[in-house]
């Protein structure tokens, strides 16, 4: 990954799934009242780093299906897992990797990614936490951050 983010990748993707979820009712991410992602416990770089990657996105991404947030791929199938597959995710973790290739956060590349991961290493009953981790690793190692860039906050950074 090009970016230092201390351990709190999943945390990060916490706060992207949240913020996208609540964007299909609000609409854009100045409608979103984040304040109360700190009283639930995160910092206010976590959440920076977060709306920051969000924004990129968003300025990056061709316009979006319809109930996406992100248009990260002109596909809307999502394949079926092999039975030697399944045993790689717990049921939460699988209804996350959907939901996430629903939204638009990560593509259909990246679920092929995660899965030869979890072999390659042997992984089975990866948890939504897991999935974050993986997910985060890949999507801020593809997309190249940069700390102090013009889209990507420094940790001190704040969002006014």
């Amino acid at each position: 990954m090009n970016v230092k983010l201390d351990g709190n990748t999943e945390r990060i993707m916490e706060i992207i799934v949240h913020v996208i979820s609540e964007m299909s009712t609000a609409g854009s991410v100045e409608d979103i009242d984040i304040s109360h992602l700190q009283m639930q416990g995160y910092t206010e770089a976590e959440i920076s780093i977060a709306v920051s990657w969000l924004v990129q996105q968003m300025q990056e991404s061709p316009v979006p299906a319809e109930g996406k947030v992100l248009q990260q791929t002109s596909s809307t199938s999502f394949r079926t897992l092999h039975p030697a597959e399944q045993h790689l995710f717990s049921k939460e973790a699988h209804g996350e990797l959907i939901q996430l290739l629903t939204l638009g956060i990560i593509t259909n590349e990246h679920v092929e990614s995660i899965i030869e991961r979890c072999f390659m290493f042997g992984e089975s009953g990866i948890t939504k936490k897991d999935m974050y981790g993986i997910i985060s690793d890949l999507i801020f190692r593809d997309n190249s951050l940069q700390a102090g860039s013009r889209t990507m906050l420094m940790g001190n950074d704040t969002i006014n």
